[in-house]
């Protein structure tokens, strides 16, 4: 990925280079995807485009950080998000 330095120099970064704003304002109530993309792109300094940002949203889901419910078909409208559900803890044995 590059993203302008400056308003001089492309530089490239990783992928994950928006990752920790995304996972920063995602909370454990269920957001939908709409509202929480403007609220993102809104507070962003460096920005890039809303599909960038749900396709590492996909990524951050596969990786259990985030959950994401709702059927993909019906468009980004029937998405929402939170924060991943801890594991729940299991019971020492003694």
């Amino acid at each position: 990925m590059r993203i302008l330095e400056g308003g001089k120099k492309i530089v490239s970064k990783e992928a994950n280079f928006y990752d920790k704003e995304l996972l920063s304002a995602i909370t454990g109530e269920a957001q939908k995807l709409g509202r929480y993309l403007q609220h993102v792109l809104g507070k962003m300094k460096i920005k890039t485009g809303d599909a960038f940002l749900v396709w590492r949203l996909r990524e951050l889901a596969a990786q259990g950080n985030i959950e994401l419910s709702g059927d993909w078909n019906k468009g980004w409208k029937e998405i929402q998000l939170k924060t991943a559900s801890a594991p729940a803890a299991t019971p020492s044995a003694e």
